[in-house]
């Protein structure tokens, strides 16, 4: 995702919704957004996580219930990544369950998971 100051107009104001979005502190490297009807209670940013917020990862919208928006770090070709990747869900298990320990939370977005080999872009054998 770019920068939000780099989205289109169109894009950032949608009659009728409010828009939303958590960019990463490096450009066009990820962000997510959401687009509410309804002003939620609260917005949070990020997991709480210096390691990870500046990312533009996940972005929580809260109603009765946590809608949680997130983009979850792949672990790379060949797993280069693995230990951020781990490290990233540990962390975002931490703030989930705190979520859930107050009411019930959505999770959607990608979640960077392929469960079969034709969920992968580009496939690997070796």
């Amino acid at each position: 995702m770019c920068a939000v100051y780099k989205l289109p107009e169109e894009v950032k104001t949608i009659e009728g919704y409010e828009t939303l979005w958590c960019s990463s502190d490096k450009d066009g490297y990820a962000g997510v957004g959401i687009m509410v009807k309804d002003k939620p209670l609260n917005v949070i940013y990020g997991i709480d996580s210096k390691e990870h917020d500046t990312e533009g990862r996940c972005i929580t919208v809260e109603y009765e219930t946590f809608v949680v928006n997130v983009y979850v770090p792949n672990a790379g070709r060949n797993l280069v990544t693995l230990p951020k990747r781990l490290d990233w869900n540990e962390q975002f298990e931490k703030f989930i369950k705190n979520l859930d320990s107050q009411k019930p939370v959505i999770i959607c977005g990608d979640m960077n998971v392929a469960h079969k080999e034709i969920d992968l872009a580009n496939v690997v054998h070796q």
